[in-house]
């Protein structure tokens, strides 16, 4: 029962993040540590995947792959076919940005047909701090990320097309996430 508690909590902080993009929230799951992923970003897989939708995560990660399979029943999937794309802390910058340019942004007549990325990062207070505007935010929220700015480039060309394009969820080692919907404009400060 308390699994079920705790996948309704999660769900909550996941829409509420994606309502008020670019803010920290915090999700703190009772998961095992070295599964393969960050235990936040195993707290999102038991909330956004089951047999009815698809997942990709890096082939050489067989432990994240096994884990999600078990604890989802989820179907495997490439980078171009999945529904949602998980990327551990430890993956390449060319990888994130393989990963952006190749994940499925729907159609015009099903743009919900899109991918959504769950992006694993060191934390939110290094790196290169970013603006963001659009709707959830009232005038300006700024956010920051570790990560080779070049993933930035490839998600504009992903979300050039509105209403196509992608979604992402940063996490952090700290257990926080912060969504961008592909409605947020983004710039460096």
């Amino acid at each position: 029962m308390k699994k079920i508690h705790d996948n309704q909590h999660h769900f909550r902080i996941l829409l509420e993040s994606f309502a008020y993009p670019g803010r920290r929230y915090r999700l703190c799951p009772e998961l095992p540590e070295n599964q393969g992923l960050l235990k936040t970003s195993l707290a999102i897989a038991s909330v956004v995947l089951d047999h009815e939708v698809s997942y990709y995560v890096d082939a050489l990660n067989h432990l994240a792959h096994e884990t999600l399979q078990i604890q989802t029943q989820s179907n495997a999937a490439d980078a171009a076919n999945a529904d949602y794309l998980f990327i551990p802390r430890d993956s390449t910058s060319d990888h994130l940005v393989a990963c952006l340019d190749s994940a499925k942004r729907g159609t015009l007549l099903n743009p919900e047909q899109s991918a959504t990325l769950i992006i694993e990062t060191a934390g939110f207070d290094q790196g290169v701090t970013y603006v963001l505007s659009g709707p959830g935010i009232k005038t300006e929220q700024t956010m920051t990320l570790g990560l080779d700015p070049r993933w930035m480039l490839a998600r504009q060309q992903a979300i050039e097309e509105f209403p196509l394009g992608i979604d992402l969820i940063f996490v952090s080692v700290d257990h926080e996430i912060i969504s961008l919907p592909r409605t947020v404009e983004i710039r460096e400060e």
